[in-house]
């Protein structure tokens, strides 16, 4: 399973370090037959999103442990699971 990443800015560390500010928007894995599926949060809004072009990239990050969870992640959404019984509409 992974978490589906945009970056939304970015801001200065303790060691003046200028870092990326990330917002989970969804998750990727594979449903029960193995096939790729992607889970995005109804409530994230992309269009506060910074564009390249008329894309928004997504990056993909492994999911981190429980003991980490609350360190960049929305409250609630860490570790979601997509349904496995669902398959695309195509």
């Amino acid at each position: 399973m992974k978490d589906l990443m945009v970056r939304t800015g970015e801001y200065q560390n303790a060691q003046g370090e200028t870092k990326g500010r990330w917002k989970k928007c969804g998750i990727a894995g594979k449903n029960k037959d193995g096939k790729p599926i992607i889970g995005i949060d109804p409530t994230f809004n992309f269009a506060g999103v910074d564009r390249d072009g008329d894309m928004i990239f997504l990056s993909m990050f492994d999911q981190k442990p429980r003991d980490q969870q609350n360190q960049g992640y929305p409250s609630g959404q860490q570790n979601a699971q997509p349904p496995t019984d669902m398959d695309p509409p195509f």
